[in-house]
């Protein structure tokens, strides 16, 4: 209707009218403009022709251009329909006239069908009309009239179907004949009818706001050779989903609050690693002031040492001390008066629980009197016999140490109250062999005070992010527990036992950092979107290109990719249904008869490409090396299966750490007692120890900062993925073939199989989106859907589905032990209109029955950058630096690398044995669902797995498939989930070029097995073509004349696929688009501007 709408505006626009050369009866012969091209004008040379041999020379140039070359190149016969003004209606696709002129000519079938538009009054007479194009090339832009057949529109619409046999009027054809079948041509199914899905918008209020595009359809019409007489109506739709945006704004919310919890936990946790610390006053602590005096030798033979004090604070539930006084000279004769020398203050704070065993031991196996345990002042004393040496460098250094308990100088302050007059003591100094070397004095003032307060206990960390999202801290038993809830009641190992005993192993600049920088950003993000997302469903917006909106709608451009606000929502989101009609005659009656219907849904790559794919760690910098944020195993990037990876290996790394660490710190209590010195700490100047100890900080910190990296990336991958898988099991349960079979008992006993087809390639960024998606998809196993019948009852916890004729709401639930890292389960309620439910949902599917969801993730790169991926960086350089090698030559780099994308990798991994993996993966599961659907004897592979006699050629295709672009991979497990009741969605970076190869092949392949009852008759020219032939030519109709190219004018404002010809030479025949419709190699130019071109 666009088009024909088009073609009849006024002669002024003729010019870009694309059909403007077909509306003159001349048959375009008249040309209005100068031409510039070399050889023949046909147009000066008619116009010098008296208008009364008109005819004669219309027929004689028709059979001039029909045999300008001799037959080399075929001729290409097209059928337009013109209004009684002349102007064009529409248009059929182009046929090619055989080129063996001696075989019989069967005559020629068009797949497009002409379109009237129901403004066309019946009382109008049309005219239908045959052109021929020429396939000499000097005449290749003009078409010539062979004929035409005037019509009524009254007599095409009398019946529906309408079979007609019509003569065409001709000065050049004898006898020729148009048959034509008129059928009503529906932009909307019948509700519940072939084509239709629960997730359709409700064509009576969905397209009256801005909210929904109007779907794309395309019809087609095919010969059906087991009935001739018969035509088989093809009718390929792409609609919008009316359910991925109530899902993102119910996964959102969910989301944002869980990370709310999680930020709140760690806000209060770093609240707590600041409070223990030894300079902070927060909360109940001592405040204590040490002057330390003077050093008084016992033996004479040291009186002219010199001697240098530094001071260590341990606390009394772990072995590592902390520095307070750094090392300084300090007097050794004692003057009339004290005297301080050195000085320091900090805040212990009281300790009740977790006191070390060997502490606890040597206070009597209880509490002190005041009730709790502050630590100890270790005051090490480096003694240097040659009193000028200043540096403590020489060998005749000796380490003595005075060790004071807190506790006690608490009592002992208490024991005189009413005095703010420090304590003037003296405490023996020892050896390391304990003997007494002499007295130290200092000087001290301790008191109990009350800082700003705390709570008891920090946040909880149950039902946070990491909870939700299934993602295990990997760190228990590493204090302070971030994101970990421990089990009430558990038995610890040994070496957690002693890890318990070694302190915190987070800094409070890291939580605080973390919490500022990384937490409350995407806290607020998550928020943000689930605010807007929930709004947007009754919000009305202004009406913009769909390419240029951003604003959170159930269609987001593939052009949004970017928008970190639109990450939660799936984009280019269409259900891509082939329903197919065979119209004919039955005992003398016409009639339509519903055949079949092909579903997919096709979408771009289900990953946050927001958030992109390089290193997730900041640039090292003072302030990441002070907090200890530097990754000890390099750069962590890529997608989430990669990053989870890397993960996994910081884990172990931690784990390693941990092992070595209490190894070493073990070992070195055994040599102290070996010695008979017993030690119960770490001294601070242990460099080993304290260097292991900091190595571990950095670890857990990494690994910490990873995993939140991971749980916040899984919320966009899991949202994206969430909406498409609904939106196939909405298809599925729409399809008649389906619902009222057995499929639906089998759904609700074995789950719903869910067949992904991925056609990303292994290399750069799309390596990232693979690994995205293979994560996302995957949790799509623990997604359970329930169909409840509408109740009416408010709950604020139901989101409404808009614009939906039977589905009013939806309900996504969590339910998890609270705990990081245990499997959560997400329940999926979708409420149905009363009506519907009772009439067309199965029984195996009401009273609350649970349908798991069973997904699949294939995938197969079917472009240049897989076949880089595949043949390596030497040929990739040498396709960019043609020939310089071997000649000798520079040869000048193109403006435009014909490897490059839009986007610029800034990870250029290639990764081919990751699509290996996966599709064995997934082979797995539908080898395991495939016997439980359909019990076989099975044949035992070399692995021994058994196979079942159904995958046997898709087992062989992933099997061989290594340094391959084996499409017959995706192919036929497409077919199998087809056999085993499934759904199928499609995707690749856009869900716009690549995907529109695949999905049209998928939409022919099933059109011509329909028609396959009779195969040797499926040749339209009459040349015994193959399925694979004819398969492919219906494929390439759809590309050009069906819905495709205006999805991806949807979202990028150019009806053309992101090809260029180069490109095109490397993909699978199967996959290959028409030249016409290629972008080529302008990229960012004039035709695609801003960034049109995506692969």
């Amino acid at each position: 209707p666009s088009q024909a709408e088009t073609a009849t505006e006024s002669s002024a626009s003729a010019s870009s009218d694309p059909f403007a050369f077909l509306g003159d009866d001349d048959g375009g012969a008249e040309d209005k403009t100068e031409s510039k091209k070399k050889g023949p004008n046909i147009g000066r040379f008619l116009k010098k022709v008296a208008k009364s041999a008109n005819t004669q020379i219309r027929q004689g140039m028709t059979q001039l251009a029909i045999k300008a070359d001799g037959g080399k190149s075929p001729d290409w016969f097209v059928v337009g329909v013109y209004g009684s003004d002349g102007n064009v209606l529409s248009m059929t696709d182009s046929q090619p006239l055989p080129l063996d002129e001696t075989r019989q000519f069967n005559g020629l079938r068009f797949s497009v069908p002409l379109s009237i538009p129901g403004r066309i009054a019946g009382t109008e007479t049309i005219t239908v009309k045959l052109w021929v194009r020429s396939g000499a090339a000097w005449l290749q832009s003009r078409h010539f009239l062979v004929g035409e057949v005037p019509l009524s529109v009254n007599q095409l619409r009398s019946a529906s179907p309408n079979f007609m046999t019509l003569t065409l009027q001709s000065n050049m054809v004898a006898d020729g004949k148009l048959f034509l079948c008129a059928t009503q041509d529906l932009k909307f199914p019948a509700l519940c009818g072939p084509g239709w899905s629960l997730a359709d918008p409700d064509q009576q209020v969905a397209y009256a706001s801005n909210m929904f595009h109007l779907p794309l359809d395309q019809s087609y019409g095919l010969s059906f050779p087991p009935a001739p007489t018969s035509w088989l109506v093809a009718t390929e739709r792409s609609v919008e989903s009316t359910i991925v945006l109530p899902i993102a704004a119910a996964f959102s919310k969910l989301a944002a609050q869980a990370a709310r919890i999680s930020l709140n936990h760690a806000d209060s946790l770093a609240l707590r690693v600041h409070a223990a610390r030894h300079d902070s006053t927060i909360g109940n602590y001592a405040d204590c002031t040490f002057n330390v005096g003077y050093l008084n030798f016992s033996a004479q033979e040291y009186r002219s040492a010199a001697a240098f004090c530094s001071a260590s604070w341990q606390r009394p539930d772990a072995i590592f001390e902390v520095d307070l006084l750094q090392p300084a000279r300090m007097p050794t004769s004692a003057t009339t008066e004290f005297q301080r020398s050195l000085s320091f203050r900090f805040f212990p704070k009281p300790v009740k629980e977790g006191i070390l065993p060997g502490l606890l031991h040597a206070a009597g196996g209880k509490m002190p009197p005041i009730g709790f345990f502050l630590g100890s002042i270790r005051l090490q004393i480096s003694v240097s016999r040659h009193h000028g040496n200043d540096n403590l460098s020489g060998q005749d250094v000796e380490l003595w140490e005075c060790v004071v308990g807190l506790e006690s100088l608490l009592e002992k302050s208490k024991a005189e109250p009413g005095t703010n007059t420090p304590m003037v003591l003296e405490f023996p100094v020892l050896s390391s062999a304990g003997k007494e070397m002499g007295k130290i004095s200092f000087s001290v003032n301790i008191n109990m005070k009350q800082g700003p307060s705390i709570p008891e206990k920090a946040a909880t960390a149950k039902d946070g992010l990491l909870s939700l999202m299934g993602t295990s801290p990997l760190s228990d038993w590493v204090q302070p527990g971030l994101d970990v809830v421990l089990p009430e009641t558990v038995q610890q190992t040994r070496q957690q036992q002693q890890l318990q005993t070694m302190g915190n192993f987070l800094t409070h600049g890291f939580i605080e950092y973390h919490c500022k920088a990384i937490r409350t950003p995407d806290v607020k993000e998550l928020e943000e979107r689930a605010a807007r997302y929930n709004a947007a469903l009754t919000a009305s917006t202004p009406k913009i290109p769909s390419h240029e909106d951003r604003d959170p709608k159930p269609f987001r451009p593939s052009s949004s990719r970017v928008e970190v606000l639109l990450a939660g929502l799936p984009f280019n989101v269409h259900t891509a249904s082939l329903s197919l009609n065979v119209h004919g005659q039955e005992n003398g009656v016409l009639n339509v008869k519903p055949s079949g219907v092909f579903s997919n849904v096709t979408c771009g790559a289900p990953s946050d490409h927001a958030r992109d794919f390089g290193n997730i760690f900041p640039k090292p910098n003072p302030n990441s090396q002070a907090i200890g944020l530097t990754s000890p195993i390099g750069s962590v990037s890529g997608g989430l299966r990669r990053l989870e990876a890397r993960r996994a290996e910081l884990a172990k790394h931690v784990s390693n750490l941990q092992v070595t660490l209490t190894m070493q710190v073990a070992n070195f209590f055994v040599a102290h007692r070996q010695e008979k010195s017993f030690v119960n700490h770490v001294p601070s100047r242990h460099d080993e120890l304290q260097g292991l100890r900091w190595n571990l900080f950095e670890a857990v910190q990494s690994l910490h900062h990873v995993s939140w990296h991971c749980a916040v990336r899984r919320t966009s991958c899991f949202s994206q993925a969430l909406g498409t898988a609904i939106t196939s099991y909405m298809a599925s349960l729409s399809d008649p073939l389906k619902w009222q079979s057995t499929w639906p008992d089998l759904w609700a006993k074995h789950g719903y199989l869910l067949n992904y087809e991925g056609l990303l390639s292994a290399a750069g960024k799309e390596l990232g989106m693979i690994e995205d998606a293979s994560v996302g998809i995957s949790m799509l196993r623990h997604v359970s859907v329930i169909l409840k019948q509408d109740d009416n009852e408010p709950d604020p916890n139901k989101v409404p589905v808009v614009a939906s004729p039977y589905l009013r709401w939806m309900k996504l639930n969590a339910s998890h032990s609270g705990m990081a890292g245990t499997t959560p389960e997400y329940t999926l309620e979708l409420g149905i209109v009363s009506t519907y439910y009772e009439q067309r949902i199965p029984k195996a599917l009401q009273g609350g029955t649970a349908v798991r969801l069973y997904p699949l993730l294939f995938e197969v790169g079917v472009d240049i950058r897989q076949w880089g991926a595949n043949t390596g960086e030497k040929v990739k350089s040498r396709l960019n630096k043609g020939d310089a090698e071997n000649t000798g030559e520079k040869v000048d780099t193109p403006a435009v690398s014909v490897l490059d994308d839009e986007d610029k990798d800034t990870e250029g991994i290639a990764d081919d044995d990751v699509l290996v993996e996966i599709n064995y993966e997934a082979y797995n599961k539908l080898n395991a669902y495939a016997h439980l659907i359909s019990p076989a004897n099975s044949v035992t592979s070399t692995s021994a797995q058994k196979i079942h006699p159904l995958l046997e050629k898709l087992y062989q295709h992933i099997v061989t498939s290594a340094g391959k672009m084996n499409h017959e991979i995706l192919d036929e497990a497409a077919a199998l989930s087809q056999q085993l009741g499934g759904g199928g969605v499609v995707f690749c970076k856009s869900g716009k070029d690549r995907t529109a190869m695949h999905v049209t092949y998928k939409q022919a392949q099933y059109a011509n097995m329909f028609r396959q009852r009779n195969p040797a008759q499926l040749s339209s020219d009459g040349s015994g073509s193959s399925f694979e032939n004819n398969t492919i030519a219906d494929a390439t109709t759809m590309r050009v004349h069906g819905t495709r190219l205006p999805i991806c004018e949807k979202n990028v404002g150019q009806a053309k696929y992101a090809f260029n010809s180069l490109q095109v030479k490397f993909m699978p025949d199967a996959l290959r688009p028409p030249m016409s419709t290629l972008a080529g190699f302008l990229k960012g130019g004039k035709i695609f501007t801003g960034g049109g071109i995506e692969s």
